[in-house]
């Protein structure tokens, strides 16, 4: 197939796929255009101006400063059980790798089970 006969073939096939698409049907090349039509469209939109953005998204400037936030710790450290690998490691030496055994166990002790996005940096260390 040479290239003119490739353009050709493709060229009928956009043609069909836009008349299935004026009569409400589908065809496998429709798809492929819409999206491609949607990223060119996207590609000439314009950002949205600072000024309607929410104040929270805006950046941070003399006419918007940084609202501190109010933190609500408790003023009670809490003991927190480590997590080791894939089990949490009790003060008395006993690992548990099973979730609501240790929280069951750590709750008889007054303690709280460490979280696995906070193992590097522990409250305990």
């Amino acid at each position: 197939m040479t290239k003119q006969e490739l353009y050709t073939a493709i060229a009928v096939d956009v043609l069909a796929a836009i008349d299935c698409a004026d009569r409400g049907e589908t065809h496998w090349r429709i798809n492929g255009m819409m999206a491609r039509t949607a990223a060119y469209l996207a590609s000439f939109n314009p950002p949205c101006p600072e000024h309607l953005f929410p104040k929270e998204r805006q950046a941070f400037s003399s006419t918007n400063p940084k609202t501190p936030t109010t933190c609500n710790s408790s003023s009670q450290v809490k003991t927190v059980v480590r997590l080791v690998g894939i089990c949490w490691e009790f003060p008395d030496g006993t690992r548990l790798s099973r979730f609501l055994a240790a929280d069951r166990k750590a709750k008889s002790l007054g303690m709280e089970l460490e979280r696995r996005r906070d193992w590097r940096f522990s409250t305990t260390e």
